[in-house]
């Protein structure tokens, strides 16, 4: 597997995980576990990525005070207040999965993605991501459609992603852009409603 990832100069750069460390203190009222966890990892600088399938009912939302816990110990609290749900590390990224959900599209394996020349934003890079054919021949053979994604406000020191990546999975790709930002967070989500089977890329930290 060859993959290639140019980092620009004085990029942000992902805290070193350390699972030991001290959990910042915090208090979140009627968010859901993905969330939490995102805004949790906000808070620590690190990146990661949430594996999420909805149905037509909203997601539950919960109330969590996090004070003098470890990041593990943080982590563990607040995925385990909903059963559906599990966290583990891979390739040094907090990642948190539906128990259930199978998220084929993420193992789909893409020859190259190219975001190299031009001013990408990180929206703009994972949208190039899911446009690649291989990721559009999976999902058309899963069945499922692509969500249009809303609009949102564009912070001003948003940084600029430059990858350039070959022979990589979806979920390596998504990993690789979440490092060049820094400590973003990205979500892969799957809805499941009324006959309706969508899915979508989103970033609930950048």
């Amino acid at each position: 597997m060859i993959v290639l990832l140019l980092l620009p100069m004085g990029l942000a750069s992902q805290e070193s995980l350390n699972l030991e460390t001290r959990a910042p203190n915090v208090s979140l009222n009627n968010v859901s576990v993905p969330n939490a966890v995102a805004l949790l990892l906000e808070r620590t600088h690190l990146s990661g990525g949430i594996v999420d399938s909805f149905t037509c009912d909203d997601p539950s939302p919960y109330t969590f005070k996090i004070s003098g816990m470890t990041l593990r110990q943080a982590l563990d609290y607040v995925v385990g207040l909903d059963s559906r749900y599990g966290w583990h590390v891979q390739d040094d990224m907090i990642i948190v999965s539906k128990r259930n959900l199978r998220a084929e599209l993420l193992d789909t394996r893409i020859s190259s993605l190219n975001a190299l020349h031009g001013k990408y934003l990180i929206d703009a890079v994972s949208g190039l991501l899911l446009q690649t054919s291989e990721v559009r021949n999976k999902a058309a053979a899963l069945h499922l459609t692509r969500t249009v994604q809303q609009g949102r406000m564009i912070g001003a020191d948003e940084p600029i992603i430059h990858v350039e990546l070959h022979d990589v999975t979806v979920r390596q790709a998504l990993d690789a852009i979440a490092r060049q930002d820094g400590h973003a967070v990205w979500r892969y989500y799957e809805r499941h409603c009324d006959k309706e089977n969508e899915f979508n890329v989103d970033w609930l930290v950048h």
